[in-house]
């Protein structure tokens, strides 16, 4: 008696249940044009309210060999932080390189990397190229230097290796610098490269909320997705000091041939050409980069290394740990990993100093 008294309770309460959510799918329904409209006059405010307060994000252009470049004349910013914070306004020129027009008449340095080069977070005159272009003319007049910044996030050695071929097929270098470093590994010769939909191309260059909106819900999906997988099997985030001997072993052996060509198109053109690793807290793969770049250049009889190690940013009296945790602190933007303008100061030093002597030899 009791069993079934007990099954009709729970009888009773599983159709009390489905009757609830019959009830609420109906509402929905019912509301579905509200919420729709509701949701569509959301995008239009947020639209407008960032087309007012907010510059819109560096925008791509196709391209078949590199996949991407930086779409030509536009002054943009980058979400950072997760795409919580915009970053200062970053002018992209006619040529798609950071900073004014050049002047391809006069000695010019070409500095090809990554974001580390490009210079997120900071203002275009922050920059360690944009630094090291005002070291180089000193105090006096003399204008006749220019330090092109052709840096691209998401740039690995192949697609330096096209830049630079493309620059030295129609302008005179002086010097190369190129940015090498181990956190390049991820980003090799793009795959199946094809123009993106006319939606997509739509909304990447007419909109800033929307843009914004799905940028921001991707870099939540990876972080939801990264939080579901077990810690022990977790892939281990990429930072300036967990660059480990695996990786920059695997970056070598797949990115060597890249380098190679790099120097030998700047000894055809007869450019100096300089591999600058910076390296603070002194990663071991960083430093297995800097030793085989080393090799490469004298194995070529062509180029130079510039290692920026813990020294060089007055870290080498600390332990491992305290090196990581300083350079967090007061080299990097914070809220990013990337260079802050001190960071990119001590860069430009370095390179000043590397090229005087360089001179002088």
């Amino acid at each position: 008696m009791v069993d079934k008294v007990a099954m009709n309770s729970f009888t009773s309460s599983s159709e009390s249940r489905f009757d609830q959510a019959k009830t609420f799918m109906v509402w929905v329904w019912t509301c579905l044009p509200m919420l729709l409209v509701t949701f569509v006059f959301a995008l239009v405010v947020g639209e407008i309210y960032m087309q007012i307060n907010f510059l819109p994000s560096v925008f791509y252009e196709f391209d078949s060999e590199l996949g991407f470049k930086f779409g030509a004349d536009q002054k943009s910013i980058v979400w950072q932080g997760n795409y919580s914070v915009p970053s200062p306004p970053i002018r992209i020129n006619s040529e798609g390189n950071r900073g004014p027009e050049t002047d391809w008449s006069k000695k010019i340095m070409l500095a090809i990397g990554s974001s580390e080069v490009l210079g997120p977070g900071i203002e275009d005159d922050q920059t360690w190229a944009a630094n090291l272009e005002h070291k180089l003319r000193g105090n006096t007049a003399n204008d006749a230097i220019e330090v092109v910044n052709a840096g691209t996030g998401g740039y690995g050695p192949f697609h330096h290796l096209v830049t630079l071929d493309r620059i030295l097929k129609v302008h005179e270098v002086d010097t190369v610098i190129i940015r090498a470093s181990v956190g390049d590994c991820y980003f090799g010769p793009p795959k199946n490269v094809a123009r993106k939909s006319s939606l997509r191309k739509f909304l990447r260059d007419q909109t800033v909320f929307v843009r914004y909106l799905i940028n921001k819900l991707n870099a939540q999906f990876r972080l939801i997705k990264r939080a579901l997988i077990p810690f022990p099997v977790r892939e281990k985030v990429n930072t300036a000091h967990t660059r480990t001997l695996q990786m920059a072993e695997k970056m070598w052996s797949e990115n060597e041939s890249y380098w190679m060509r790099s120097v030998e198109a700047a000894r055809r053109k007869r450019a100096n050409i300089i591999f600058l690793v910076i390296n603070p807290t002194d990663s071991a793969g960083e430093t297995y980069l800097a030793d085989r770049l080393s090799e490469l250049c004298k194995i070529l009889n062509y180029g130079t290394v510039l290692d920026l190690g813990s020294e060089r940013f007055g870290l080498d009296n600390l332990s491992e740990r305290e090196k990581k945790r300083v350079f967090e602190r007061e080299l990097t933007l914070g809220y990013d990993p990337h260079a802050n303008p001190k960071q990119h100061q001590i860069i430009a030093e370095s390179l000043d100093e590397f090229l005087m002597e360089d001179q002088e030899r």
